[in-house]
């Protein structure tokens, strides 16, 4: 991983939490070429629990689970985070969806994003492997979810 966060999409990011921004650790962050008006994002979700808050004057939407066996997971929690990603999105804001390393729990995210913006599920997961790494989705359970359920479980998901 070359970066912490890759656009995967305009406007839409995909990323992790670097080492040093974990609760009670210092907070900063690589403003590169995304900050617009002193922030990097508007939206960011962050689906790992000791990530620090993301900052000043950026609404941020947090759920922290495991990346583990499929089964263990709130999959109707992880919907509504992709659909309010989405929506954040759709109007416009620069949204980044995170998590501790930006490849299974973010990639999971990310991929019903893309599948509510229409994308059909593999596609999406080769996507995610192209703009930010070849290891999104290495969480097997994750891409196979994905893959065959993604299509249905966006047509379930609110905010």
């Amino acid at each position: 991983m070359d970066t912490m966060w890759n656009e995967i999409q305009p406007g839409l990011w995909l990323g992790g939490t670097p080492d040093d921004e974990w609760l009670g650790g210092p907070v900063a962050w690589d403003r590169g070429s995304v900050e617009r008006d002193g922030r990097p994002f508007d939206a960011v979700v962050t689906l790992f629990g000791l990530a620090e808050p993301f900052g000043w004057e950026v609404e941020e939407l947090r759920y922290g689970f495991a990346d583990g066996p499929v089964d263990d997971l709130d999959l109707d929690a992880v919907r509504r985070c992709a659909a309010w990603a989405h929506e954040r999105w759709q109007e416009g804001k620069r949204v980044l969806v995170r998590c501790q390393a930006g490849w299974n729990r973010s990639g999971l995210v990310m991929a019903l994003v893309l599948v509510m913006a229409g994308w059909e599920p593999a596609v999406a997961v080769a996507l995610l492997r192209e703009r930010r790494s070849p290891n999104v989705l290495c969480n097997r359970e994750f891409e196979r979810w994905v893959i065959e359920h993604g299509g249905s479980a966006v047509e379930h998901a609110s905010v």
